[in-house]
């Protein structure tokens, strides 16, 4: 007569069981962050590449036009660079404040970011510079009131640039990803406007509102000009700034999305609710730029 062998099964004790929710949790907590730096580094990666892309497409077009990618009589800089993309404060959505860090070195440099004059079509006429008003040549896309006219400033319609499309405007900016919206604003990974200045004055240098006053900014190198500009308290005085000696400059906020060093405040806070005797404690303006990504990099 064969003998019965009952087989008892255990199961796990609470205090076994909350252990193992202890040990998932610390791996968790280890692994999570090391996963977001990943995501952030390749994205900085996938950054600097359509950095390079929009470079070569901008030199391509001028290759074949002898000309940079711009509408006609576009808006010039305090030295007659142009600049595409303003900047107001210390991020991409601001709406006051100095529009370039080296007013926070001298006051004599606070100026107006360039915009369209009364020569520019009737929807462009005191319009802000925005990084489209090149997107819109690059990718052969016209639009009849605006900076490419009927295909004018690209009638070889080469597409030298086609970045992924990100839908309306309206949203493009919150999804916090790379490409182009339908009102050709283009944007790194991270949601940040591309800014753009390119060498107009010819004179070798590329001259950038922000990057201006960086003096002690490796990969620039100081130089110094007479501005140009009627009716600017300024014009005809020689200046001296930090520039990139080459004929095109980009950058974007990096993946904190805040440009430091601007006389401004961090994303989140409301400059109404801050005291009188607590704004200076907010102000970002002798914060150094620690994420940039930059061309010249």
């Amino acid at each position: 007569m064969k003998e019965k062998i009952e087989i008892t099964r255990r199961a796990f004790t609470l205090v076994e069981l909350l252990v193992v929710i202890a040990i998932v949790a610390i791996l968790a907590g280890i692994l999570l962050p090391v996963i977001a730096k990943s995501k952030t580094k390749a994205k900085v990666a996938t950054a600097r590449i359509s950095i390079k892309d929009l470079d070569a497409a901008i030199k391509a077009y001028r290759t074949d036009y002898q000309r940079f990618p711009l509408p006609a009589n576009y808006p010039r800089n305090l030295v007659g660079d142009s600049s595409s993309g303003y900047i107001f404060n210390n991020n991409d959505h601001s709406t006051a404040g100095y529009p370039n860090s080296m007013y926070n070195k001298d006051p004599i440099y606070n100026v107006t970011f360039p915009r369209f004059d009364a020569t520019a079509l009737p929807n462009l006429r005191n319009r802000l510079t925005f990084n489209s008003d090149i997107m819109y040549i690059l990718m052969n896309d016209t639009n009849p009131n605006g900076t490419n006219p009927n295909g004018a400033r690209n009638p070889k319609k080469n597409v030298y640039l086609a970045p992924k499309e990100l839908g309306p405007e309206g949203t493009a900016g919150q999804l916090r990803r790379g490409g182009v919206s339908d009102a050709r604003i283009y944007r790194d990974p991270f949601g940040n406007k591309f800014k753009i200045s390119m060498d107009l004055n010819r004179d070798g240098y590329c001259y950038d509102y922000y990057y201006g006053s960086k003096f002690n900014e490796e990969g620039l190198a100081p130089h110094q000009s007479r501005v140009n500009w009627n009716g600017h308290s300024l014009n005809g005085r020689i200046i001296k700034y930090s520039a990139i000696k080459g004929d095109v400059m980009i950058w974007t906020a990096g993946p904190d999305r805040e440009i430091e060093g601007m006389a401004g405040y961090p994303r989140g806070v409301n400059y109404g609710n801050v005291p009188n005797n607590e704004k200076t404690k907010y102000d970002t303006k002798n914060t150094p730029d620690i994420d940039n990504i930059k061309s010249w990099d």
